[in-house]
């Protein structure tokens, strides 16, 4: 890596060489005899083995290869399919047991029909994952994410647990990066580690719970559901300002930009325990003003920098609801209200919609646009776990405004202001007036708030 190149440049090139196999197999070369001193030899019945791990849940497993006595021996390749996730392990085999490079493919379809690939690449002694290992994630399908391989994750087992840094990408383009020691990785422990945000410049460090909730972990965000993943429990926003190694795996340096500690806990009725302390990442990339959209549009969300696209712009926090009860009866505005699944509503009481109120995310500060900037997404935040975001749709410039098409349904009276934009907007598209006043009726016709 090049002296002169800013830490996050050179992490990103870190990164994107760990999508080769070279890499790995470099590393595991180089330390495979620290490995060698720190296996378990004499506790091998209670080491956690590979394939029980991966077909723990499979009823029905098949194995291609040769079995020699009864065990596997040689070049094999082992399959399992768990609901709509089929599972294949292919590596060498030496007394029943995996040894050596073992590659891990899980392939799901999808309710869309696209189909999600994630890769491992690991190193096994007798059946145990013991050495580096790394995870790739494939998105396919269309759009800005097609085809598009990412590393998920990346660091060493030592006698089939985590051991020393590990990164971990999150769902909207951030790294969950962590120490364990001791093979502390499940249960109720906690870690000590940071997550990075996606510009890789900023993050907040700390200490950080498993099984918080939130999820978000790699999946196809959106699900809603919580795959209980680690929330940042106490800690405080830092800047990256160098990298070192350790054990072959790169670490940042980091470098306090505030005092304060952050606390949070799971959150049923209330928004948040502290909605005034606001997002290190929003603070250095985006700011609220008057929006541009219209006369009484009130706030809008602005570019402090330039952007460009695909990026994270902003996070959209709220309380979370069931659909039935998001609703203005229910005290829910659907201008500050977010679909979280197929089931749920993120919604931002009216008590918190001012930013003297709540600031701690930004999104829903977002004004509509039939000409948006940017579009919706899923993220995972170091707070809340699974969020919406606010993601770039083109490059952007410092101070223009960012704006979302809110796609409310005609089906479902929208709002009466959404109703004169549209009419607008069909207006100077040369929608003739008589077509338009055929699809939302005349003007006096106009239903909603």
């Amino acid at each position: 890596m090049c002296g002169n190149m800013s830490a996050s440049v050179k992490i990103k090139a870190w990164l994107k060489s760990l999508k080769g196999d070279e890499l790995l197999q470099e590393l595991q070369d180089k330390f495979q005899h620290v490995f060698e001193e720190c296996f378990l030899e004499r506790q091998q019945d209670s080491l956690r083995l590979l394939l029980e791990e991966e077909f723990d849940q499979v009823q029905q497993v098949h194995f291609q290869g040769t079995l020699v006595g009864g065990k596997r021996e040689g070049r094999g390749k082992v399959l399992g399919q768990l609901e709509d996730v089929s599972v294949e392990v292919v590596g060498y085999f030496h007394e029943g047991h995996l040894v050596g490079n073992v590659a891990i493919a899980k392939t799901a379809a999808r309710q869309d029909k696209a189909i999600r690939q994630e890769r491992e690449l690991c190193f096994c002694k007798r059946g145990v994952r013991h050495g580096f290992a790394r995870r790739l994630r494939h998105h396919p399908g269309t759009g800005e994410d097609a085809d598009r391989v990412e590393v998920a994750s990346f660091g060493k087992y030592v006698n089939g647990r985590r051991d020393g840094v590990w990164w971990d990408r999150r769902e909207g383009g951030g790294h969950l990066v962590r120490l364990f020691r001791g093979g502390r990785d499940d249960g109720d422990a906690t870690t000590r580690g940071a997550f990075l945000y996606p510009d890789l410049e900023i993050a907040l460090a700390g200490e950080w719970k498993e099984g918080g909730g939130g999820g978000g972990g790699g999946g196809g965000g959106g699900s809603g559901k919580q795959d209980f993943m680690p929330i940042l429990s106490l800690g405080r926003s830092v800047v990256v300002s160098g990298l070192t190694v350790k054990a072959g795996v790169v670490c940042p340096v980091l470098k306090a930009i505030s005092s304060k500690e952050v606390f949070e806990t799971e959150v049923a009725e209330e928004l948040l325990l502290s909605p005034t302390l606001p997002d290190p990442y929003e603070s250095a990339w985006v700011g609220v003003a008057p929006s541009q959209q219209a006369e009484d549009a009130g706030e809008g969300l602005f570019c402090r920098r330039p952007m460009r696209a695909g990026q994270l712009a902003a996070f959209f926090h709220g309380v979370r609801r069931k659909r039935s009860a998001a609703s203005t009866e229910n005290g829910a505005s659907r201008d500050y209200s977010i679909a979280f699944g197929d089931e749920e509503m993120l919604d931002v009481p009216e008590e918190h919609r001012e930013t003297k109120n709540y600031c701690a995310t930004l999104g829903h500060k977002v004004c509509h646009s039939f000409s948006p900037t940017a579009r919706y997404s899923y993220a995972f935040h170091p707070r809340f776990g699974l969020v919406r975001s606010v993601v770039c749709l083109r490059d952007l410039a410092e101070g223009e405004e960012l704006t979302c098409d809110y796609r409310y349904s005609m089906e479902r009276s929208p709002p009466r202001w959404f109703l004169r934009c549209l009419r607008a907007h069909l207006a100077q598209s040369g929608v003739q007036k008589n077509k338009v006043d055929e699809l939302l009726g005349q003007e006096d016709e106009e239903v909603g708030p």
